[in-house]
């Protein structure tokens, strides 16, 4: 998580948006389990489904790049 808040804060914007989720000031993400992640978008908590159960942290990496390109694609 801390490398996605660090890192990644464009990608995650691109996630949310592609889900109907405007951005104006602050994200975060605050926690990943197997089935997706929650991620504070202002003051809003939104929580993104992963499209596949992961397992190690490697899958959830894997599933965030899936994400981020697939919401790139959309746009």
């Amino acid at each position: 998580m801390e490398h996605m808040n660090e890192d990644h804060q464009v990608a995650m914007i691109d996630i949310l948006n592609s889900m109907g989720v405007s951005v104006n000031n602050h994200i975060q993400m605050l926690s990943v389990h197997t089935e997706g992640c929650y991620i504070k978008a202002d003051e809003r908590l939104v929580f993104v489904t992963f499209r596949r159960e992961c397992r190690a942290m490697d899958d959830i990496r894997v599933e965030l790049v899936k994400l981020t390109k697939l919401a790139r694609k959309s746009a």
